[in-house]
């Protein structure tokens, strides 16, 4: 049995990664269009030193309706704080729902 809202089929769900790794320290991925929703959405490394996100990855363009579709960025910075632009390893990745 399926519910009478606009996602019924799990057809609908499809994931995105971005290309691995970065001379910025921004990797980044988005769903495939404004009207699809964003279900979880996370980044990973594999680096040999310590890092941590510089900031919330779903922040972007989640909350709310956009004219731009939901995306994951990821940008990494050390133990102290500072940015690290040279990644071989990281990773971006979004799973949505298209909207029909």
């Amino acid at each position: 049995m399926t519910g009478g809202g606009l996602y019924t089929s799990r057809a609908d769900i499809y994931c995105r990664h971005s290309a691995v790794g970065t001379t910025s320290g921004i990797t980044g991925v988005s769903c495939d269009a404004a009207a699809d929703l964003p279900l979880t959405g996370f980044c990973t490394e594999h680096e040999t030193q310590l890092l941590h996100l510089a900031s919330d990855p779903t922040n972007n363009g989640w909350p709310g309706n956009s004219i731009f579709p939901a995306a994951i960025t990821c940008i990494w910075t050390d133990n102290t704080g500072t940015a690290v632009n040279t990644l071989t390893t990281s990773q971006a990745h979004i799973c949505c729902i298209k909207h029909p």
